[in-house]
């Protein structure tokens, strides 16, 4: 018996699973998460996937365009992340979560298995 999305979020990301907008983000969630793709994984993908969406608008709820590395408050200061690694077309990397997805992704690749019945 696999976990739900529910029970990886109560472990993972308490603030999203206790708040009024979980229901929100795991819909957005599993919209843009392919069960065939991630199988018996899925559920663990699409929580990774609802907490990543969830901290990226929790920590930008103005709309910055990155997340806070620093902050301070005496003569004003604040310091975003932008960056996104060459080759990356996403933000999975902006968050422990996003990263954990990432991997995830990773591990499960897509390799291309080919099989002859005649080998030269």
């Amino acid at each position: 018996m696999s976990s739900t999305v529910d029970q990886f979020l109560e472990i993972l990301c308490p603030s999203l699973y206790n708040s009024d907008s979980k229901a929100i983000y795991i819909e957005i969630a599993t919209a843009s998460t392919g069960e065939s793709f991630f199988g018996f994984q899925y559920s663990y993908a699409v929580a990774l996937r609802a907490a990543h969406d969830f901290t990226i608008d929790k920590t930008r709820a103005d709309g910055t365009g990155g997340m806070v590395t620093n902050k301070t408050e005496g003569r004003t200061s604040i310091s975003y992340w932008n960056a996104v690694p060459k080759g990356d077309s996403s933000n999975l990397s902006a968050t422990t979560y996003g990263q954990r997805l990432k991997a995830l992704i990773r591990s499960i690749g897509s390799g291309i298995s080919i099989g002859a019945s005649d080998v030269l």
